[in-house]
């Protein structure tokens, strides 16, 4: 009996220990699969690239110009008619549905790329404030004057 209880607890001890390795190897898992699909991250890391991309997705997306092409009017009975042949119009072709997709990504991107500037500005100036000018170059009022705020140079005289 001593034995069998032995081999129960002993079967327990290793089912809570491979419970805990499962749950620790889970938390690896979710947290690699985070760190893939979390695309601020790559954005941080790489912003010059990220930038490049929105720009060259933005390039790819742009219609281009197309050309017009205006039809001549019809001769009348008087005049000549000239053997010049016509261009042909072109017909409008339906867009492919890789085009469509883009056409329907470029708002998000362009907001993305534009929060990445912003943040990244905002960033910048909150971490390099602006210089401010020697405490000295400006003479502070004695006790009980009142500030003239009349403009001065630099050695205090009105």
């Amino acid at each position: 009996m001593a034995t069998d209880s032995n081999e129960v607890d002993e079967i327990r001890r290793q089912m809570a220990k491979l419970r805990s390795e499962l749950h620790h190897d889970m938390r690896e898992v979710v947290a690699g699969a985070t760190a893939v699909a979390d695309w601020r991250s790559y954005i941080r890391n790489r912003p010059w690239l990220a930038i490049g991309a929105a720009f060259a997705v933005g390039y790819v997306l742009v219609p281009r110009r197309r050309t017009v092409i205006v039809k001549a009017a019809e001769p009348t009975a008087f005049e000549p008619v000239a053997q010049v042949p016509q261009p042909r119009a072109k017909e409008p072709s339906r867009g492919s549905t890789l085009g469509w997709l883009l056409r329907l990504a470029a708002p998000v991107v362009t907001r993305v790329a534009q929060g990445y500037v912003l943040n990244y500005v905002e960033n910048l100036l909150a971490n390099n404030p602006p210089h401010r000018a020697p405490t000295g170059s400006w003479p502070e009022p004695e006790a009980g004057q009142r500030r003239n705020f009349e403009r001065r140079d630099f050695s205090g005289r009105l």
